[in-house]
């Protein structure tokens, strides 16, 4: 099950809305988006969440999904369609549904250069890292319909599964229990917004579906910091107590 905070953040660029999701108790909540953006990082431990450019200017929330500053000249890449992204911390993925290349970025989606080419045009839409081996997982819409894929970053395909939802809109990895979410807005009962938990091996575990009509392409989760990460934190806060007290008494 989902860590309470464990945030899914879907984006739907022309509706210019963000649906916020927890994944604990399958409550959500939407924002507004400043513009047409979808591919989408969510920042571990900076509370930042950055949504690029499709083709335009992109823009850095809060984790409320409050607008904080713009990114400038996101996506200049002519002709290219950026609809899902992810991010290492250091930086950002995606997959251009227009061509099929996968770009690696700054943290603003600036500076992009071709990593690997994963398919043919008009294919993938759906990308995700996973923290866990530091590789990436690509969504299949049109090529090999629902067909998740594991790729390292230098293209090698190692692992894939198929989960038979026709149109994916966008995969999300879950650090908390390394777990990958699928989300369609197409198939589902009254028109809604379902969300599929799988294994990395490819077993279904939960599904659930909000109320939501959105043209939803774009979907990251958020990591909480590990527990040897907020240790480390610790034990840097107890140094410096310890410099500062060390001080005092001289």
């Amino acid at each position: 099950m989902a860590s309470a905070d464990d945030l899914y953040y879907l984006t739907a660029g022309d509706n210019l809305r963000m649906t916020i999701v927890d994944l604990n108790t399958h409550t959500w909540n939407q924002t507004s988006l400043t513009s047409n953006q979808y591919a989408i990082a969510a920042f571990p431990g900076r509370g930042e969440v950055t949504v690029g450019a499709y083709q335009n200017n992109g823009a850095f929330y809060d984790p409320f999904g409050n607008f904080v500053h713009s990114v400038n000249n996101a996506n200049t890449i002519s002709g290219s369609q950026w609809l899902d992204g992810t991010t290492d911390g250091t930086h950002n993925y995606t997959v251009d549904f227009y061509n099929g290349n996968v770009y690696q970025s700054d943290t603003n989606f600036n500076n992009a250069t071709v990593l690997f080419t994963a398919g043919n045009p008009y294919t993938f839409i759906g990308i995700t890292y996973d923290f866990a081996n530091g590789n990436l997982w690509l969504a299949d819409r049109f090529g090999n319909p629902g067909r998740i894929t594991e790729y390292t970053l230098a293209g090698t395909p190692l692992f894939h599964f198929n989960t038979g939802i026709s149109f994916i809109s966008a995969l999300a990895y879950e650090a908390s229990n390394n777990t990958l979410w699928v989300t369609s807005t197409q198939g589902c009962d009254d028109a809604e917004t379902c969300l599929y938990q799988y294994d990395t091996n490819g077993a279904l575990l939960q599904t659930f579906d909000i109320p939501v009509t959105d043209n939803i392409i774009g979907g990251e989760i958020a990591p909480v910091p590990e527990p040897g990460t907020l240790l480390l934190m610790g034990s840097g806060i107890l140094g410096l107590l310890g410099i500062a007290r060390r001080r005092m008494s001289l």
